[in-house]
């Protein structure tokens, strides 16, 4: 489609088009990933199979170094299970524990005095399993004492504008 004015001739595409851009700068993403491994003690004894756990994150970033970033986390766990106390179940006993992690995120473009903060704290992957298995005095019931466990945290952050 052509279109007239003031002698020049402006040539119209009937289908507009879209370009996409690809820089060839790809930022690299700044992150971590730890593996944090413990095991608690189940005081009182728990049912086996009665174990559930919630999970929260949580992390700071300790110091900015040339090339290095150190973090410092907690991994704040609530184990709660059926306990067996004097030949009796209970229901809904818990248990909090806290499990300390530590990582670093390396870069050559990360210098010292650089401002950043924390914009992912995610639990990739977590392995749970009752240990230590014993009768309780009776005999009666099969009981856990420890509950082990293996978490995969992945910490990212960004770069924030200096002050």
């Amino acid at each position: 489609m052509c279109i007239n004015r003031k002698d020049q001739k402006i040539i119209l595409n009937p289908v507009p088009l879209k370009f996409e851009c690809f820089s060839p700068f790809v930022k690299k993403e700044l992150s971590c990933t730890v593996i944090s491994e413990h095991s608690t003690q189940l005081v009182p004894p728990a049912k086996i199979g009665s174990t559930t756990v919630e999970k929260k994150i949580s992390a700071a970033i300790e110091k900015v170094c040339d090339k290095v970033i150190i973090i410092c986390g907690l991994v704040t766990k609530k184990i709660t299970y059926t306990a067996v106390q004097n030949h009796v179940e209970v229901a809904g006993h818990s248990i909090i524990d806290e499990i300390p992690f530590q990582c670093i995120i390396e870069s050559d473009d990360i210098k010292k005095g650089d401002k950043f903060k924390i914009v992912e704290k995610k639990l990739l992957c977590d392995i749970n399993r009752e240990l230590n298995f014993k009768k309780d005095h009776a005999g009666e019931l099969s009981l856990v004492y420890r509950f082990a466990e293996k978490d995969i945290i992945k910490i990212c952050v960004k770069k924030t504008k200096k002050d």
